[in-house]
């Protein structure tokens, strides 16, 4: 979950219930200021002998753009992703930085151990990021290597008007 503004909030329980760790990771700006994330999805890759990774994908506002956040001006969120290891420790974390208002709607690990993630943006229909009346969605899929590096920018792969809701290997 999130923890207020500017956080993630990630937990691992055992079969009964007790707590085996506890993490939070804080997103800021170019300018210091905390951005809020929204989780979507966590993804848990199963690395045999007990071991795995966790994922966490969502997006983030980046709140760093003229004309405040997403409710004062521009819409402007960027995907993010988060890698933990078997003990909670962030492995990395990495975002998309973008021009678009996108938003993940869901993720799945790929059998290569990259991730592929699918969302939409949103547009005016002027083409500008300006919310309004007539705001439209595209859907996009985005590829990561096994460290989370974006192999792929974001690509428009549907009609506008379109989004997308899921994704499979």
């Amino acid at each position: 979950g999130t923890v207020g503004i500017g956080g993630v909030f990630v937990q691992k329980f055992t079969g009964a219930g007790s707590l085996v760790w506890s993490n939070s990771v804080a997103f800021r700006n170019a300018s210091n200021q905390l951005q809020n994330p929204y989780p979507a999805k966590v993804l848990v890759r199963d690395l045999g002998g007990g071991g795995h990774e966790i994922f966490v994908t969502g997006y983030r506002d980046r709140g760093d753009h003229p004309g405040g956040t997403w409710g004062g001006g521009t819409m402007d969120t960027d995907p993010f992703l988060l890698k933990f290891n078997s003990d909670g420790a962030l492995q990395w974390s990495k975002s998309l930085d973008s021009v678009d208002h996108e938003v993940v709607t869901d993720a799945i690990v790929r059998r290569d151990g990259g991730l592929l993630l699918c969302g939409h943006h949103k547009l005016s229909p002027d083409g500008t990021n300006v919310p309004g009346p007539g705001t439209l969605s595209s859907g996009w899929l985005l590829w990561t290597d096994a460290e989370g590096s974006f192999e792929n920018a974001r690509r428009d792969v549907s009609a506008l008007g379109m989004t997308w809701s899921g994704v499979t290997e």
